[in-house]
């Protein structure tokens, strides 16, 4: 794990984006199951416990403890909760990517580019 000095605004920027990328790809799957019987809504740990982990791989779905109930054929996926965290993650994104773009613009404005 990296210390808070080996840490730069642009390693956390890819790491959330990542992070969020992996959250939408979970979620997208979650939808897709919505109707197969037993299925356990999924969601990945939060970003603040793998924040300066260095990973190579997609993030790993974990049970949701969030899920909102549980059908009779014990889906636990609930469509309105999908489609409420599909547009947070979505939003969050674009605002990581425009963090991450204003970031990019400021070191070449420090650099003299153009």
């Amino acid at each position: 794990m990296m210390s808070h000095s080996d840490i730069s605004f642009f390693q956390v920027a890819s790491q959330r984006m990542q992070w969020l990328a992996d959250r939408q790809r979970v979620t997208a799957q979650n939808i897709a199951n919505s109707d197969t019987p037993g299925f356990e809504a999924q969601d990945i740990a939060p970003f603040s416990q793998v924040l300066g982990e260095a990973r190579d791989e997609p993030a790993r779905a974990r049970r949701d403890d969030t899920a909102w109930s549980i059908s009779p054929d014990g889906n636990s996926v609930v469509l309105e909760q999908q489609t409420i965290r599909a547009a947070q993650t979505a939003g969050e994104h674009r605002l990581a990517s425009q963090l991450y773009r204003k970031g990019v613009e400021m070191l070449t404005l420090a650099g003299g580019g153009s």
